[in-house]
């Protein structure tokens, strides 16, 4: 039995093989709504030779004057050759934050994703105090702009609480 508040594909949906376009869409219609940002998708600067890096899936301009760079990940699983291109995208667009928002309701899953991140960084294990829980989401803050998050709570607490944990940061 389904409840009222499940979605299930139908035999319409069977040729679609992940929803990574629609998660990404479904970011940048909250920033625009919710910050009246400046939001585009599929980024990509000619300066930018290699293709595994000229992919920004959400680039945002808010109000604020932060500068966000969203990677939306529709499928948990995500090779490391991804997180390795993530943390170059990171490294190379001067952002004020750099979210890899998940749509996994799996903690151990973010908790993988973060060390293998910390790898690829040669940083120091990530610090209780990094972790943070609002509403079901799970957002670590691994770097000084650098965070990952899940979607349990949906996309509006990991992003609700990524921008308030990064104008907090700003401000100390």
């Amino acid at each position: 039995a389904q409840g009222a508040e499940e979605w299930v594909s139908g035999p319409l949906l069977a040729h679609v093989k992940h929803f990574g376009p629609t998660f990404a869409w479904s970011v940048q219609a909250h920033l625009q709504q919710r910050h009246n940002a400046l939001v585009r998708r599929c980024v990509g600067f000619k300066e930018w030779q290699t293709p595994a890096l000229n992919d920004l899936d959400v680039l945002a301009f808010t109000e604020d004057g932060l500068i966000l760079v969203v990677e939306c990940k529709s499928s948990p699983d995500i090779p490391f050759n991804h997180l390795v291109h993530f943390v170059q995208r990171v490294r190379a667009f001067p952002a004020d934050i750099s979210l890899l928002l998940i749509d996994t309701e799996s903690e151990s899953l973010i908790t993988e994703y973060v060390q293998q991140i910390v790898t690829i960084l040669n940083r120091e294990p990530v610090a209780p105090g990094q972790r943070h829980l609002y509403e079901g989401s799970l957002i670590y803050h691994v770097t000084e702009n650098l965070y990952v998050a899940n979607t349990t709570g949906g996309i509006d607490p990991a992003l609700e609480t990524t921008l308030c944990l990064q104008s907090g940061s700003k401000q100390a």
